[in-house]
């Protein structure tokens, strides 16, 4: 059973978890970790676990750095992290059918959190291409920008695991397959491509090309630099 919290302790609670949103560096992120556990309850940790799963919707730049607060804990507080994981796919399955225009923001952020959770191993990459094969099942709209979000945060990390490459390249080209099947508008067709290239970036764009030099140019520009 929960001890009943002194009002002392209640403020103390309330002004960490205000001042957590202002903690976007990894050095300010991971001193709040140390601070929290002076407040260490488990009511403070499942009051700790809502708070961070309400992050505002829109305030995608809080996401790294709360999966990292998160991730700091879970050695010695694992529930914290049991229950954000689990609140998050809850809340991912949840409104995967919802078509409404309101509800996508905050079905972005949720994508977003994802993929920053999987990146700490905080999230089963199984529930990750779970979430990403239901949005390729129903490539409407939302879905495309829900898939593209996770794979935009996470792709790259997805694809260069060995344990998770084949089924991330499996998805990619699902994936493309799709968006040459249907005649989607260019944003969202830039975004599907964005996604890609942010899982599997170019090795070498035209602009790191070494430029071609006739043997002139090259000996003026030898006699320059040298």
């Amino acid at each position: 059973d929960e001890e009943p919290q002194s009002a002392v302790e209640r403020s103390r609670m309330d002004e960490f978890v205000a001042n957590l949103e202002e903690c976007q560096s990894r050095d300010l992120i991971d001193k709040a970790a140390q601070e929290f556990c002076y407040l260490n309850t488990k009511g403070n940790r499942k009051r700790l676990a809502r708070d961070v799963c309400a992050v505002p919707r829109g305030a995608f730049s809080l996401l790294p750095y709360y999966a990292r607060f998160v991730a700091v804990l879970a050695p010695a507080m694992p529930d914290i992290a049991e229950y954000v994981s689990a609140e998050l796919e809850r809340e991912f399955f949840s409104r995967l059918k919802v078509k409404a225009d309101a509800v996508l923001p905050n079905r972005i952020k949720n994508a977003r959190f994802v993929g920053e959770m999987v990146k700490f191993r905080l999230v089963r990459p199984g529930m990750v291409f779970n979430c990403l094969q239901r949005c390729l099942d129903d490539f409407t709209l939302h879905n495309i920008e829900v898939a593209c979000s996770i794979l935009e945060v996470a792709g790259r990390f997805l694809y260069r695991t060995k344990q998770t490459s084949q089924r991330t390249q499996a998805i990619l080209d699902t994936m493309m397959r799709l968006k040459a099947a249907k005649n989607l508008d260019s944003r969202i067709d830039m975004m599907v491509q964005n996604a890609l290239y942010c899982c599997k970036p170019p090795t070498q764009t035209a602009r790191s090309k070494r430029k071609e030099r006739s043997v002139e140019q090259e000996y003026i520009r030898h006699l320059f630099f040298q």
